[in-house]
């Protein structure tokens, strides 16, 4: 019974263990990064974009509240003027994400 007693000395894990290891893999992670980070995010979308569109949702925040003011009457959109679209209301809202509420 008197192994965990107060003050014992043996066994565990050191002071500052696991924040040493984290840096560690940390750095580790960001060379190898530098190195290979582009190419296998290029590598993902092309070889299998639902994977890819998968990390890039997980990315973004759940949930953007954009007000879109249309003025006249849409005929069509296409998808290149719904991308545009929907970059300015990811770059409002990022702007407006900086502002204290």
């Amino acid at each position: 019974m008197g192994q965990f007693k107060k003050g014992n000395k043996i066994g565990g894990r050191t002071i500052g263990a696991r924040q040493v290891l984290s840096q560690a893999f940390i750095t580790k992670l960001n060379d190898s990064w530098k190195i290979y980070g582009a190419a296998a995010i290029n590598a993902v979308a092309e070889e299998n974009p639902a994977r890819y569109l998968e990390l890039v949702a997980k990315l973004l925040p759940r949930q953007i509240h954009a007000e879109v003011k249309v003025e006249g009457q849409i005929e069509h959109i296409d998808i290149s003027e719904t991308q545009t679209m929907v970059t300015k209301a990811l770059e409002q809202h990022d702007a407006s994400s900086t502002k204290v509420h």
